[in-house]
């Protein structure tokens, strides 16, 4: 491009003849920052005059001219203190002779600079820097060095009398009026490029919130534990979301100046000055901000200033795109930067360099001065002059074409006799249309616009199958058309080889490529070569689908071994995007891991507005978020729902639709087999999400079978937190679908093979990592998959026959991995509970697995009743003592126990006819089978005690308790903990019946017995400590009882959970007692 130039500048300077003649650094710590400041670059030297770099200078340099000033430019590899410095010690060693260093880009900054307020946009110049990430460590914290001598050096005085000189009002106010026709000559620069990015944004989307205002899950229906702990936990999820798409609320703005009053979108931004803290950490907590600007008086927060400040003469020129608050947006960055630029080339005009430091014209090599001709840029190969002349049907050309240094070479070519073709303007190959109910999602699309912006760009979106890669994909090429309408936008379907050669071919075609329809011709490197001259102009081209590695990387015998890949240039004129459910694929054809953009299902937000713009209006939002909750927020099950509703209007509705969907498994899997077609899939790619999916298993199949293998394991499991523990393989298993496979490997070899398979998994994206998968314990790491995933892979299992297989597989697993509902189990019984619940479907086949499952629903059952869960535990406990009753028989004692546990979640739910019932038939089976004193046999008398008691029959339940009582201080002794329950239930009969000194003296002593021998924890114990605070309140002791029921209340609370039965009951104890 011919960069702007100022028809009012001086006479026009000529380039240094080597890097001492360079005394003006820029430093940018991002593209985006770069791209800005080149735009007010006079001339760039780079295309006719290389400088170099020293040998341990890894830095790359762009030189040029703004202004009167010869300026290099230096882009850091990444952000931070860190890349700083060692960008400025390159920059040191290279251009020695720099006198001055800005550091131009965006930064945060306070809403309120010296009592004025400030907007987006604003830019800060920097009077002095403050490292906050040094200091000293103290036990209890990080306390930063608070004075600028203790942390950074000061600028020199020639630097530091620039900087006094903005103070002065008048040459502040020269510096404005600069910056804001710097500011003009930038958007008038971009906008001949059709880049609309330096805009000024809408002046509605500057908003700053109350500091303590946080930026999270608002969503009552969509609990948050991060969101909602006091206080706010840090939330990866919200962090990534608008202030939109989580409800912040414009009531809670802070109240300042109407931003279009204090800044027309005709005047440039304020220019403030101060002290900047510039360290390795984002700032992004209102509150936060305010604490430590009022300590260190600061008035912006970045991250390189601290590192080039001690390296380099260096100020600090940033424009200000957020409020260094959680409700950061991206919307204000461009126009941030290019405020920032405009000012920094304004502080150029005030600089004036040191006696004996001039930019006279510089010498070329050999003493002659650089030619005029190269203050412009030039090609480096002139235009070629053809003649040509026609013999006998075959045209010739001859010598003609000159190299810029007035060698002359001489070409020859052999052409048939039809008049050449010409060579098209660029435009774009897209085979889709917009779609206009396309949902934008955060800013994926401007990320994929800034990086093919950008020379050589490469970006992968990756994700599962339906989760809206491609149609992400569809919209880009689409903006990317509108935005630059001189580059070519190539779109080629990457499924197969063949797919990849006919896009190439059809590249070949739209682009009019000389010899590209000879028999022998080599289309792929035509294209290639074409492709990688600049001279061609610029493009992107979009790989979809691209999912098979064995599509870009197997080599062929046609293409010389050479593979497909290594026909994608990177030359600096072009980009390439890559929709993939492949993220080893994406890792390979980017180059970076930076490079790659996770697509996860939609945000609830999204979802909704998705199910909208297919259907209308939803007149029941409720039912509509928990239909698109039930097809986990993934885009084409959504629209495949709504296609389904749609199709079968006004029969069916979104509330039908999920009505079906919950009645199991069958509906569900019915329902997303449905294919209604979409103009904007590729012809070849299922509408149907199930089938969607089972394309990445057959491939996976195919390639791996023990990852299928494991796979399958995997959807039987409940979706979260499925622990690697339970999914090794264990010695006895063989069950890969290569039924020829090896077994017997080693213990190492095997661990090798899981994390393999695991990895393979991750990287087609159908499992992902549990948030405390990075836990140092082992136990602690789990994986996590999409609930419809789980269906279509088990679906995917019945049709071949093999569910059973991987069903059983499953429940062997759970079954020897969960415990009994014992108090010291809890926690092992919480994390494994939600796969147990995923078993309570799963009933094996097999006769030998049917006594394992029914053990684990009695073992559920047992937690879930100690849980207070009353209702999964009698699902639970029910098809265990079904299952039992069926292939053990009425009198078997684990039969009896499913019994016997079953009548004891009647009796915790006041159902005493049914529990009295149920335990007269156990009691009765065991007296005959075992006897009366046997252990079996005095449980049974002591829950029918139970039953009496809580029936107001006293009588009846005292006889038996005290049988039962004598009976196990007899046989088990007087502390063993049934024969404490026995007591502990007498006192409770003692109790009813009014008899508050017996009742007082069986609790003290079953209390302080249980602390000792359980802990003062146990849930027994607190029961204990409950029943004796009921008997001193009947007795008159109101304080004593209400101190010791807070107590039980809170450690109940802490022990059990808020929700449990018991602390529920306690704390409205407490509460009816308090009052």
């Amino acid at each position: 491009m011919d960069p702007p130039t100022d028809p009012n500048a001086p006479s026009v300077i000529a380039p240094p003849a080597s890097r001492d003649g360079f005394h003006i650094a820029i430093i940018c710590a991002l593209p985006r920052e770069s791209d800005a400041i080149e735009l007010l670059f006079d001339e760039f030297y780079d295309d006719h005059h290389k400088y170099g770099r020293s040998a341990d200078d890894d830095n790359t340099y762009t030189t040029g001219r703004i202004g009167q000033h010869s300026v290099v430019l230096v882009v850091l590899p990444k952000m931070g203190v860190t890349a700083a410095v060692s960008a400025s010690i390159g920059l040191r060693t290279s251009f020695s002779n720099v006198k001055l260093a800005l550091l131009v880009g965006i930064c945060g900054g306070l809403p309120s600079i010296g009592g004025q307020d400030a907007f987006l946009g604003d830019v800060i110049i920097s009077t002095s820097i403050f490292n906050h990430d040094f200091g000293r460590s103290y036990t209890t914290e990080f306390v930063p060095k608070t004075s600028i001598e203790d942390s950074l050096n000061h600028a020199n005085d020639h630097i530091r009398g620039l900087i006094n000189s903005f103070q002065r009002m008048r040459i502040r106010r020269e510096l404005q009026t600069k910056a804001t026709k710097n500011l003009s000559r930038l958007q008038d620069a971009a906008k001949q490029h059709g880049d609309s990015r330096y805009k000024h944004p809408s002046n509605s989307t500057d908003k700053i919130y109350s500091a303590d205002y946080e930026h999270k899950h608002r969503d009552k229906d969509n609990r948050c534990t991060q969101c909602d702990a006091i206080p706010a936990a840090f939330c990866p999820g919200a962090a990534k979301m608008t202030c939109t798409q989580l409800g912040c609320e414009e009531a809670h703005l802070a109240p300042r100046m109407d931003r279009l009053k204090k800044r027309p979108v005709g005047l440039v931004p304020q220019i403030f000055l101060g002290r900047v803290a510039s360290g390795n950490a984002v700032m992004k907590s209102g509150s936060l901000r305010d604490g430590f600007a009022n300590k260190h008086d600061v008035i912006a927060f970045e991250m390189e200033g601290a590192g080039a400040w001690e390296k380099v003469p260096c100020i600090v020129v940033k424009g200000i795109c957020d409020y260094a608050d959680s409700h950061k947006n991206k919307q204000w960055q461009d126009f941030a930067a290019a405020t920032a630029a405009s000012v920094a080339v304004a502080i150029f005009d005030r600089y004036e360099l040191p006696d004996g430091v001039s930019s006279r014209p510089a010498a070329a090599e050999g003493g002659q001065p650089i030619p005029d001709s190269l203050s412009r840029p030039q090609h480096a190969l002139a235009q070629p002059s053809h003649a040509f002349h026609n013999h006998g049907g075959v045209t010739h050309s001859v010598q003609g074409s000159t190299f810029g240094d007035g060698a002359n070479i001489h070409i020859s070519a052999v052409y048939h006799t039809a008049a050449p073709e010409t060579p098209p303007q660029p435009f774009a190959t897209i085979p889709f249309s917009r779609d206009p109910d396309f949902v934008d999602r955060g800013d994926i699309l401007d990320q994929l616009l800034q990086r093919c912006s950008e020379p050589a760009g490469r970006m992968a979106l990756v994700g599962l199958g339906g989760i809206g890669k491609s149609q992400l994909a569809i919209e880009f090429a689409h903006r990317a058309a509108e935005k630059t309408p001189n580059k070519w936008i190539f779109w080629i379907h990457a499924g197969t080889q063949a797919r990849v050669e006919e896009g190439f071919q059809a590249i070949a075609d739209v682009v009019k490529l000389p010899g590209r329809n000879q028999p022998k011709a080599d289309v792929l490197q035509l294209v290639y070569g074409w492709l990688s001259n600049e001279q061609n102009g610029r493009w992107t081209i979009i790989l979809d689908s691209a999912d098979n590695g064995g599509v870009f990387y197997a080599t062929n015998d046609g293409r010389k071994g050479k593979p497909l890949a290594n026909y994608l240039p990177q030359s600096r004129n072009g980009s390439i995007v890559v929709t993939t459910r492949n993220r080893d694929l994406a890792f390979r054809l980017t180059g970076d891991h930076k490079n790659i953009i996770d697509i996860k299902p939609m945000v609830l937000a999204d979802a909704l507005l998705l199910l909208k713009k297919k259907l209308g209006p939803l007149p029941d939002t409720d039912t509509a978020k928990a239909l698109v909750r039930a097809l986990d927020l993934v885009p084409l099950a959504i629209s495949q729902a709504a296609a389904y509703i749609q199709a079968r209007s006004p029969l069916s509705s979104v509330g039908k639709y999920l009505a079906e969907f919950q009645k199991g498994e069958y509906k569900r899997t019915r329902l997303l087999s449905h294919d209604a077609g979409d103009l904007r899939r590729d012809g070849g790619a299922s509408n149907a999400i199930l089938t969607t999916w089972q394309i990445s298993f057959e491939h996976i199949r195919s390639e791996r079978p023990s990852a299928a293998d494991l796979l399958a394991l995997m959807s039987f499991f409940d979706r979260q937190g499925i622990a690697l523990s339970l999914l090794k393989p264990l010695n006895t298993e063989n069950v890969q679908w290569d039924s020829g496979s090896e077994s017997g490997s080693s213990s190492d070899e095997a661990d090798d093979g899981f994390e393999d398979d695991v990895a393979i998994l991750r990287g087609f994206c159908l499992v992902s990592a549990s948030e405390n998968a990075s836990a140092a314990s082992e136990d602690a790491k789990a994986l996590e998959m999409h609930g419809l995933v789980q269906l279509s892979m088990r679906q995917w299992l019945e049709a071949d026959g093999l569910q059973n297989k991987f069903r059983r597989q499953f429940v062997e697993r759970i079954a020897a991995a969960f415990p009994t509902g014992d108090y010291s189990n809890w926690a092992t019984c919480q994390k494994l509970f939600a796969h147990v619940e995923a078993a309570m479907n799963c009933r094996p086949t097999e006769e030998g697995t049917q006594e394992l499952w029914a053990g684990l629903m009695y073992r559920g059952g047992w937690y879930a009743l100690e849980q207070g869960r009353y209702g999964a535990a009698e699902q639970m406990v029910g098809k265990s003592k079904r299952s039992r009753e069926k292939q053990l028989g009425n009198s078997d004692e684990k039969t009896l126990n499913s019994v016997a546990l079953y009548a004891e979640i009647f009796r915790n739910q006041g159902r005493w006819q049914e529990a009295e019932k149920l335990e007269v038939e156990v009691m009765e089976t065991r007296k005959t089978k075992f006897g009366v004193d046997h252990p079996s046999t005095l449980t049974s008398m002591a829950n029918l005690a139970s039953t009496y008691r809580n029936q107001g029959r006293w009588e009846e339940a005292e006889k038996l308790e005290v049988e039962v009582m004598e009976t196990r201080k007899t046989k088990l002794g007087v502390d063993h903990p049934d024969t404490l329950t026995s007591m502990a239930n007498l006192a409770s009969t003692f109790w009813n019946q009014g008899r508050w000194q017996e009742a007082e003296k069986l609790n003290v002593e079953v209390m302080e017995t249980r602390k000792t021998k359980l802990g003062v924890d146990h849930p027994d114990t607190l029961t204990s400590m409950n029943n004796l605070a009921f008997t001193w309140k009947s007795q008159g002791r109101h304080k004593d009882a209400l101190a010791l029921m807070k107590h039980c209340a809170q450690t109940r609370q802490r022990v059990l959970g808020l929700k449990h039965p018991d602390t529920v009951s306690s704390l409205s104890v407490v509460t009816d007692w308090t009052s």
